[in-house]
């Protein structure tokens, strides 16, 4: 074997050992998520709120009601 080939095993066996010689990250399961504090799609307490989501998620809704009241149209017709 070349030497250059010979080098290219070593490093790549270097890598996998460190792979398998990793540990394992434990995370604590004693705390728990608190749920309280949950998204909202407008919140009226917050002073920056615009209604900017909301007014998304009508304009979605108001589309596709509308493409399926036009598709119910056009196969009546």
């Amino acid at each position: 074997m070349s030497s250059e080939v010979h080098k290219y095993i070593e490093t790549a066996l270097d890598s996998k050992k460190d792979l398998f010689e990793a540990q394992v990250i434990n995370f604590p399961s004693k705390n728990k998520i608190d749920t309280s504090d949950t998204w909202q799609l407008y919140d009226k307490s917050d002073i920056d709120e615009d209604g900017d989501q909301l007014k998304t998620v009508i304009g979605i809704c108001f589309i596709f009601s509308t493409l399926i009241i036009l598709g119910l149209y056009s196969s009546l017709i």
